[in-house]
Formats: C-alpha cells, structure tokens, sequence
C-alpha cells in the first residue's frame, strides 16, 4: 500500500487534474471539427443566343451586384442584320450560378431607322441603384431594373461618350469620357442634375478612366500629338480637385523619355493600398517588339512611379485597335486576362506572385475571334470575363461571360496551364500641362429613352458546376514552454482542394515535421507566435490562423527562506509569474499571497510544460522597540519640530488624508490647524515600525500696531494693541493696551494669552516737520482788479478764514486775508496777507519845465512814476551833450545846479530807462526847459 504525506497527495490530486484534462481535449477535439474559413463558387460559360439569325449581341461591362448578383451592361440586335433598326441597349441581372434574373432593352422612344445605340456605361450606387449612360442620357434603375429617373444630359453638339460612371465620396455621380477627342467630366447629384462639366485638351485627348481617392480624382487618358502623318500617341495621369475638377498637377507617362511615344495604351486604373494602379496593353500605332505584351504601372499618389512590370504570352495575337477602355487586370488581387482575336482562339488567366513570378496561369479553348472586354472579382470568389465572339461570320458576333473560380477552375471546361512571362519594364515620366476650360453645355433635342424587357433572345449556360471547399481551425497548445515539440493540426474537406501550407510568425520557431493535414513545431525562444494555414482550393484560398504564447520555462518554485513578521507589517509572497495554475492554501488562485501575520504558507503550481512544485514558507512574529513620538502644541503660525526615534531609516511622516511631507527623521512642520501625522521607519527590509502624532495648533488674536506711522513736530501720536489681552508689555516700560508717542523711534508690545500664545508687534514712528506755507507780502489790490492767492507750495486740504477749502482765492476787496493748510503726514501750516487797495495806474510822466527858485515850488524836476519798478536810470544833458544829472532813485529830482553852480535858464535833454515788475524793459528821452 502507497502511503502518500499531504504534499505528496497534492502532487498527485494535480497530475490526475492534468491528465484529465488533456484526455478530455483530445476526444473533444477529435469529434468536433470547427470550420474557420469556407467558400462555394458556381462556375459556367455563358452565351447570348438571339433568336434571329442576324442578331448581334456584346457585353461591355460587369459589376458586383449588392448579394452575389452580377449587373451586365452592352448592346444587342434580336432582328435579322438587314433590319431598317439598329442596335438597343442592353442591361441584364445574373445570379452567382447564371441565371438571368431579368433584363431590359433601352432604346428611344418614337425612333425608328435609328442607329446603334449603346449602354456605354453603369455603377452600382450604394443604395443598391443602378446609374446607366448612354450618348445623351443617364438613366437610374432599382434593382429589379425599374425606371427611377432618367436625365438628359445638356452638352455640345459633339456625342460625348462616357467611359467610366462612379459615385463620388459626397454620394454624387462623376461622368467621364471623351467628346470630339476632348477629355470631358461632368459631375451630377444624386438625382442627375448636373452641378458642373469640364474639358481638358492639349493636342487630342481621350479620358479612359478615372478613380476618387482620398477626396481627389486620378484619371489616365490619351493623348496625341496631332492629326498629322507623323502623330504619336502619348498617356496622361491627371489630378483633379474633386469639388470643382481643377488640375492638381499632370503627368506624361511613356517609355522613351525623349518624346514619350508610348509603347502601351493604358485604360484602367484603380486604387490599391492608397497607390495607383495602372494597367493597359502595347499601342496600336508601336512597331516595336512583344506586340502583345500586357503592361501594369504601380504609382504614388503623388504621380511617382513605384513599380513597372510587363507580361507577356507569346502565343496570343490581339486585336489592339479595340483595347481602349478595357479592363483586364484586377488589382487587388493581381489577377489578369489575356486573349487572342484571331482564328486560334484562346484566353487565358493568370494570377502574379511575388516580383516577377506567376503563381498560376491557364489557357482557355472558346470560340475564335474572341474580344474580352471586362473582367471582375465577384462577390462568391470568382473570376467573370466578358465580350463577344464573331465566330468565323463578320458582324455576327454574339456576347459571353465566362465565370471561373478564383483559382481558374471552370467545371466542365478544363483549361491547360501556359506560359507567361513577367519582367520589369521601364516606364518614364514627365510633368506635362492640360487646359482645363468650363463646358457651357447647350440645350440640344434629345429623345427619351425607353426601358422595356428583354425578348427574343436566351442566356445559354455551358460548363456549369459548384466548387466548395472547407479549412478547419488550427487546433493544438497555445500557452507551451520553449524548447519543446508541438504538433498543431487543421482539417480540410471539399473538391479539387490541394495539400495546407503552413507557416509561422517571426520565423524564429523552426518546422520539425509537416504533412498535409499537421505541422509539428520546435519553439526555441520565448514570446508570441502566430502559426498560419492556407489551402488553395477551387474556389479561393482558405485561411486560418492560431495565436501562441511561448514562455520561457519558470523552473523550480521558490517562496524564499522562513522569515519573521514584525508587528503591523505585510509580507508578500512571490510564486512569479509563468506557471499556469497557482493554489494556495487558503485556496486563492493568484501568483502573489499577502501574509498579515504569523503562520504557515504554502502554494501548488503547475507549469504550461506539465511540471508541479510545491513550497512553504513559516512566518513568525518579531516585536520591535521604540521611542515612541510625542504629540506637540503650537500657536498660531508657530513651527514645531517632531522627533522620531532614532537607529531607523526610510523615514516617511505622512499627513492624514495627504501624501508623504518628509522623510527626515525630524520634520518641522507648520500646520495650520490641528493635524495627524502617520510615521513609518524601517528596522531592515520588510520591517516597519509605526506612530502617529498630533500637533495641536492654538489659536490668540493678533496684535497689529498697523503701518509704521509718524506724528506732527509739537504733536504725538496714539499706538493702540487692541483689547484682547488683560496684560501688554510695551518697550517704554508701560502696560497699557494705549501709549503716546511724541519722539520717533521703534516701539514694539507683547502680550500672553490665557491659552499661553504670546502675539507681538513692533512699529516704526517718526516725526513730520510742520509745513511751510507762505502767501507772499503785503501788497496793494488795484482797484477793479481781481487777485488770486495761492500758496507758495502745494498741500492736500486748505481751510481759508471765511471756511472755504479751495487751492486757490479769489481776492476782489482789500483786507487781511489767511489760510490753514494740511500737509500728506496730517500736518497743519498758516499764512496770512494785507492787501492794500489802490489806482495801480503804470507808467512814467514827465514835466515840461521847473522853476528852481528855493521857494518849496516846483524846485525839483523828477518823472512821475506809477507801477512797482524793478530798475530805474534818470538822466539829464546841457545842450553841449554834458550829463548834468543821474539818478537810480525815483524819488531824487535835479534840483537845477551842476557841480554846486546853478545852471542858465533854458532848454535842457533828458533820458529814462525803467523797467516794472513782469514787463520788458522801457527807454524814453525828450526835453524840458529850466525857468529862472
């Protein structure tokens, strides 16, 4: 008997865990297939047969019809050929498998001897409409090939033709073609009203197609250089503004550089990983070699060539003179078509590789003189192409559309692998100009079309078979270790279906064994993998794919040594990541544990590579000692220090509902109000002490002695501390809450709260000088003179003696006046002024004559003077030009002697100079005459 510890019994419960869930994996995944990719393709050649012998028939165009339908667009005549009536246009819905779902004839209504008349174009709207255009009209159908609207177009006298319909990004319709060999595009509504036509010419110009990306349009065209004998036709690639059809840019493109004579005539192009692609085939009007030769053009946006290529089957002859307009390369998918116009006979269909590989291409047997006019990926994963057969009658040709698989089967029908050829070509190009000029359409008489069911003629199918074919899922580990050997498997069903290709991302993993329905893998590096599977079937190639994790292998488990939990401490416990199943003994399933306190622990994993460990960790309990931290009290904005125990470190003082505020041993703090601090230190790694602390934060109103301040000279001033304390203490010595203060200086107070916070203030006082304030002197008030009194300097208030407060007076009677003013500092001033009232006549008089007889009479002979002088210079000359007299005084007359001698009785010269206070200086002279 095996007796099992309970370690071991754990070890084994998970091994039985393991197997049991691989066994039960394996027999589910080997009764359930899941199917990851599927496709079923119909394949059939189709034929017009018209029930005249006469009639004619071709299919210019098809397109993906929303649900697997195909839209086919062309002409055909169900009368003898002799017929007084042309050809009707021709409109038909095909089912997946080749069934005619309904088809109409669009002619004109009342026209009979009409010309031929086609439905030279048609897109599919993206609300399932379908917008038709013929010379002269657009037509909308539904679905059902009812008539929505139709349109006549207004244009030139020329018949326009237009090659490509598409619906623009803004869900209008853009028209363009060709009119008397001039480029044309018109762009329409939704409802077919015309919004704006343009032409582009330069020489000739014909537009073959045209693509919106990216809100511009790409168009290429033909060109040519003239209608002379020596013409040469040359491509054009255009950019255009998608609002108004304004040139971008334009390019030449050719394969000489020198004229651009071009070898290739391309008419398709389309957009395929935001580039262009181009495709055509070798020009009518080149006499070069590899006449045939089928040329596809990679381009950036910007006009820049990226990729040429040529391809090439020797065994087919076209007709180049009908491939304008065509479209036989598919882009997206590298798919093409090539085709012989004559007695032999023959297409074929290939599909491009990488570089300058085919990775397929068969050979059709249909009737002779076969023109392909479209192709198209349907929607079921086939390839359809489309045109007409003259069989060996001229003008008795008769319209076809071939569908195959994506692969080229056609059921019934096998075709024969054939060479083609693919190699790189050298393209030039150029920047070249187009005029673009606005069509002024003209109003021109145009009949209505009439849409009637199709008749007389039948849709013939031959070759007619289903393709299905089924991919499984990759199945097998997708979470393993490195260094191992995996098998991965995928189920395939269906017909005509090839061997599953299987290959890995990043290549780093290496393929150990391979057969068609497994592949084993050897994963020798950690990270993600994705293992891909694809089978070529008949009617596309299947795809799956299979994420996988590769993870390096975590080896032996280790929770570490036992160890010891310090009181209110966590330990976490790592199992680490990159095993697949964690269980630890309280039965959590995560890679981590938090142990919070003393005991045993343990944990069971297995690994993605099948291996189990265990391991157990004891947990006891260690108490360490501290100082524990005091609690502080502070006032007001105080700081206070908090002091931790000492021999730790790691210090963090936390603040409640804060962050961390310092990691010092001993912080200074300055709350603003009572608060809890947390504290943490480490004893060693993983053992923490803990404390808390609060620090009370008291409160004492302030004392605020205000601003530094001043008093008045032979004044003081008050310093009051307010009434919130019972005691101040001030640096005069006093305790009152209110001082005087009559000498500058500093003053400061403090005072102790009942709570124990001191407050204090310290104020600067010093003293103001009185202000000085003057009037002026005494002076006179001329009579009917107003006089203004101001102060000499100026001051913020004035009190004058009758109590008005103005700066300046206003004086009209004589008298004392005064005047209190106060200064900025509080300080007060006076001044005070007699006015004098008086004549204030100004001017100088002077006396004709004198008698200076010593009687008091008229001794003297002085000018009379009215004003206050600034300066003053009396003189007085005999009649030999003597001066006799002088005098700066106004008051001093001459008194008629010279030298002590009286002077002869006569006519004497006087001269003045005097000047008045705030006038320009004055000189005046005359005579006067001394009597005797």
């Amino acid at each position: 008997m095996l007796t099992l510890n309970w370690k071991s019994k754990r070890k084994y419960i998970l091994l039985l865990l393991v197997f049991f869930t691989i066994s039960l994996t394996c027999r589910l995944n080997a009764q359930v297939v899941i199917w990851a990719d599927s496709c079923q393709a119909n394949t059939f050649n189709g034929n017009i047969q018209t029930a005249s012998p006469g009639g004619l028939s071709e299919i210019t165009k098809i397109l993906n019809y929303p649900g697997g339908d195909l839209i086919c667009i062309g002409r055909i005549r169900t009368h003898p050929a002799d017929a007084i009536d042309g050809d009707v246009g021709l409109v038909m819905r095909i089912s997946a498998a080749g069934a005619v779902i309904w088809s109409r004839f669009v002619s004109y209504i009342g026209l009979t001897g009409y010309y031929d008349m086609y439905v030279h174009e048609a897109m599919i709207t993206s609300t399932g409409d379908i917008v038709i255009s013929t010379d002269y009209n657009l037509m909308k159908l539904d679905g059902n090939g009812n008539e929505v609207w139709q349109k006549k177009i207004p244009t030139m006298q020329f018949n326009p033709s237009f090659q490509q319909l598409i619906e623009t990004a803004d869900g209008r319709i853009l028209a363009a073609g060709v009119t008397v060999q001039t480029a044309i595009i018109n762009k329409f509504d939704a409802q077919g009203t015309m919004l704006w036509s343009k032409l582009y010419q330069n020489a000739l110009v014909g537009l073959q197609g045209i693509v919106e990306v990216n809100g511009s349009f790409y168009f290429i065209a033909k060109g040519w250089d003239g209608i002379s004998s020596n013409t040469y036709s040359y491509n054009i690639l255009g950019k255009l503004n998608s609002s108004d059809g304004l040139i971008s840019w334009i390019k030449k493109l050719g394969t000489t550089s020198s004229n651009f004579r071009t070898e290739y005539t391309y008419d398709k192009i389309q957009s395929v990983n935001n580039n262009l692609v181009i495709s055509g085939f070798t020009n009518y009007d080149y006499t070069g070699p590899n006449a045939a030769s089928q040329s596809i053009v990679t381009l950036s946006l910007a006009g820049d060539i990226l990729e040429a290529k040529k391809i090439l089957q020797n065994d087919f002859v076209t007709d180049r003179t009908l491939l304008f307009k065509k479209k036989r390369y598919d882009a997206a998918h590298k798919i093409g078509v090539q085709y012989s116009y004559f007695e032999n006979g023959a297409f074929c269909i290939y599909k491009r590789g990488q570089q300058n590989n085919i990775d397929w291409a068969i050979k059709y047997p249909v009737a002779p003189r076969m023109i392909m006019n479209d192709m198209e990926i349907t929607a079921d994963s086939g390839i359809a192409v489309t045109g007409y057969s003259e069989a060996y009658t001229p003008y008795n040709f008769h319209a076809f559309l071939i569908k195959t698989s994506l692969t080229g089967n056609l059921s019934g029908c096998p075709g024969s692998p054939i060479q083609v050829q693919v190699s790189d070509d050298n393209i030039s190009v150029r920047d070249t100009t187009l005029f673009a000029s606005v069509n002024s359409p003209t109003n021109v008489t145009v009949l209505t079309l009439l849409n009637t069911p199709g008749t007389n003629f039948n849709f013939v199918l031959t070759c007619t078979g289903q393709t299905a074919a089924k991919l499984g899922k990759i199945t097998g580990p997708q979470a393993i270790c490195t260094g191992t050997t995996n098998t991965y498997y995928a189920r395939r069903n269906g017909s005509n279906i090839q061997p599953i290709q299987y290959s890995i991302a990043p290549a780093t993993a290496g393929v150990v064994t391979l057969s068609d329905s497994s592949v084993s893998v050897n994963f020798t590096s950690p990270g993600r993998y994705v293992l891909y599977a694809s089978m070529v079937s008949a009617c596309k190639i299947l795809k799956d794919s299979l994420i996988i994790d590769v993870y390096s292998s975590p080896g032996v488990l280790n929770l570490g040594p036992d160890i010891a939990l310090c009181t209110q401490n966590s330990i976490l416990l790592n199992a680490r990541s990159g095993y697949s199943t964690y269980r630890w003994q309280d039965g959590s399933t995560d890679s981590v544990f938090m142990v919070n306190g003393p005991g045993q622990y343990y944990v069971d994993v297995s690994s993605v590579c099948g291996s189990v460990y265990t391991d157990t960790v004891n947990v006891t309990k260690e108490t360490v000692i501290f100082v524990p931290v005091n609690n502080r009290i502070k006032c007001n904005a105080d700081t206070v220090q908090l002091v931790g125990p000492g021999g730790f470190y790691n210090y963090r003082w936390v603040q409640q509902g804060a962050s961390l505020i310092s990691t010092v041993q001993n912080p200074v703090l300055n709350p603003a109000v009572t608060t809890t601090y947390f504290f943490s230190a480490e004893k060693r790694p993983g053992c923490l002490i803990f404390d808390t602390a609060t620090v009370v934060v008291l409160n004492s109103p302030a004392i605020d002695l205000g601003r530094d301040t001043g008093f008045c000279k032979t004044a003081d001033v008050a310093l009051n501390a307010g009434n919130d304390y019972p005691v101040y203490t001030w640096n005069t010595g006093a305790n009152s809450n209110t001082i005087l203060v009559d000498t500058a200086g500093a003053y400061w107070v403090f005072a102790v709260h009942a709570n124990g916070c001191i407050a204090r203030d310290t104020v600067q006082v010093i003293e103001y000088p009185l202000p000085v304030v003057s009037l002026g002197n005494d002076t006179l008030l001329c009579i009917n003179v107003p006089r203004m009194l101001a102060t000499t300097n100026s001051f913020t208030s004035y009190l004058w003696q009758d109590g008005a407060t103005v700066s300046k007076y206003d004086v009209k009677l004589p008298g004392n006046y005064s005047v209190k003013v106060t200064d900025k500092n509080g300080c007060n001033g006076t001044a005070a002024i007699k006015l004098t009232l008086s004549d204030c006549i100004k001017g100088m008089f002077m006396p004709l004559a004198f008698t200076p007889d010593n009687n008091g009479l008229n001794d003297r002979i002085k000018p009379i003077i009215k004003g206050n002088l600034v300066t003053y210079r009396f003189l007085i000359m005999n009649r030999y030009g003597e001066k006799i007299f002088e005098s700066t005084d106004p008051q001093s007359g001459w008194n008629g002697t010279f030298k002590q001698l009286a002077q002869p009785a006569g006519t004497y010269v006087w001269y003045c100079e005097y000047q008045f206070s705030g006038q320009n200086k004055w000189t005046e002279n005359g005579s006067l005459i001394l009597i005797r």
